[in-house]
């Protein structure tokens, strides 16, 4: 068993332990995840996007104790936790109640009367399945949470994976989602460092992976869909100076 520590930049303090993954638990969480969106994308947009809502009330509740934990995990202050996590989220979880309807449900497309005559066409979109969010340490709350909302009110199964350097936000997230009614599976962590194999000892199973993590996870990342151990739909926060290079083999 391999154990992470996570330490409070402000004053060396410990948070917490954590238990690291392993092959055999991420193939676990994979059916599990899978299970649930099923389950999760035959509710109605209408329906899903009340349950997630609910996360808003809840952030309101117990923010006290959320920025808490998120200025102990990173050194921020509190006009910088609510400022800078906690007041994006409920922005966005309140823009995706009113419009996540008309950004999901099918959309008509014209056709040509003579080159289709009596044909119809739509856009339907469809989930990816299971998602996997990997998150950095410089805005553990935001860029691990918004993800995530995305996936979800998108019919998504999600799996996070937050930076071995803000574990006590990691799950945090976890416990607040633990309080919808969602299936069991439908939000899952995995507790590794960033060099971890997490992605690769699972080979395919991820449909869509948002990657904000440090530069070392994503070119590993994306070795391994250069690779062909991994097939997978790639968005990459490059931040600052970083630039991504696409071989050919991509």
């Amino acid at each position: 068993m391999t154990m992470l520590q996570a330490a409070s930049p402000i004053d060396g303090r410990v948070l917490g332990d954590y238990e690291t993954g392993t092959p055999a638990s991420i193939e676990r969480q994979i059916k599990m995840a899978r299970a649930a969106a099923g389950l999760w994308t035959s509710h109605e947009i209408a329906t899903r996007a009340k349950i997630l809502a609910q996360l808003g009330p809840i952030l309101l509740r117990e923010l006290d104790a959320i920025v808490e934990i998120i200025m102990q995990t990173t050194g921020k202050v509190r006009t910088e936790a609510l400022l800078g996590e906690i007041y994006p989220v409920l922005d966005l979880i309140h823009y995706y109640q009113k419009h996540a309807g008309r950004i999901l449900n099918d959309q008509g497309v014209p056709t040509s009367p003579f080159a289709f005559p009596g044909a119809t066409a739509v856009i339907e979109r469809r989930p990816y399945g299971v998602v996997a969010v990997i998150s950095p340490w410089n805005y553990p709350f935001q860029l691990s949470v918004a993800p995530m909302l995305s996936a979800l009110f998108a019919g998504n199964a999600v799996i996070l994976k937050a930076s071995e350097l803000s574990l006590p936000v990691g799950q945090l997230i976890i416990d607040l989602f633990g309080k919808l009614k969602l299936p069991a599976g439908l939000v899952q962590w995995f507790v590794g460092d960033g060099y971890s194999n997490w992605a690769a000892r699972t080979r395919c199973w991820c449909s869509r992976m948002p990657n904000w993590s440090a530069p070392a996870t994503r070119r590993y990342t994306a070795r391994l869909a250069t690779a062909g151990r991994c097939v997978f739909r790639l968005s990459a926060c490059l931040c600052s100076k970083t630039v991504m290079k696409l071989l050919s083999t991509a």
